[in-house]
């Protein structure tokens, strides 16, 4: 980081109402080279409670901005405006992945693991969204299980995946099939090698969506038959 002096102006434009000193990087964000930056405006908010700074990189061009907290410790006839904390500018787009109720339900973790894994493929972080994904389904296919047989859960929660898949789901050829091939191209998707060369994220998001479209579908046949019972 490196201090630096910058005039502030009013959210309306016009002169500068206050002098400060910041600090901002002394870092390009797209090469990464060290550099003092040009300062080229800073404004406060309508408020006077935030300030923006826009910046540019002297070497690429590269415009980028800071926001700070503005603090003012004077009184009513009088100004003494510091320097707060910078505030944070990553604002991650809302990704509608549209998790059923019911699978939020079986597994929470789920829920957050698969969300923060679409939330990297919208940033086009591709290496590491099937990462996500394959603990995603873990989480996912462990909590459906344990739901499923509540005595055998401590087995269930240490056991390997695939063990998991082939003992608490073989009355269930479909969701056993759905979540061993989604289990196979989530592994490929953490290793070196992969094993089915044919298949991509697409193809993984698209198993785990008709596992969770089955196991939705089921605990809805659940629901009914509940509901049926208590009606007699």
């Amino acid at each position: 980081m490196v201090k630096r002096r910058i005039n502030l102006h009013p959210f309306e434009g016009g002169s500068t109402f206050t002098t400060l000193d910041i600090d901002i990087p002394d870092l390009c964000l797209r090469n990464g080279e060290h550099m003092t930056p040009d300062v080229l405006y800073g404004a406060a908010d309508r408020d006077k409670q935030n300030f923006s700074v826009l910046l540019r990189c002297v070497d690429c061009g590269l415009f980028f901005n800071r926001q700070y907290k503005l603090i003012n410790r004077g009184d009513g006839n009088f100004t003494n405006y510091r320097v707060g904390t910078e505030i944070d500018l990553l604002i991650a787009p809302k990704i509608a992945t549209n998790v059923p109720d019911s699978i939020k339900k079986i597994s929470s973790d789920f829920d957050k693991i698969y969300n923060q894994a679409m939330q990297a493929e919208s940033y086009q972080l591709d290496q590491i969204v099937g990462i996500g994904l394959r603990k995603a389904l873990e989480f996912l296919v462990k909590d459906y299980a344990v739901k499923q047989n509540t005595a055998k859960a401590d087995k269930i929660k240490s056991d390997t995946l695939q063990n998991v898949i082939n003992d608490s789901f073989k009355d269930d050829p479909r969701i056993q099939s759905l979540a061993t091939g989604a289990a196979y191209l989530g592994n490929d998707e953490t290793h070196y090698v992969k094993r089915y060369e044919t298949k991509d994220l697409k193809d993984l998001k698209r198993f785990i969506n008709s596992f969770i479209s089955i196991i939705d579908m089921n605990e809805t046949i659940d629901e009914t038959l509940r509901m049926r019972a208590e009606g007699k």
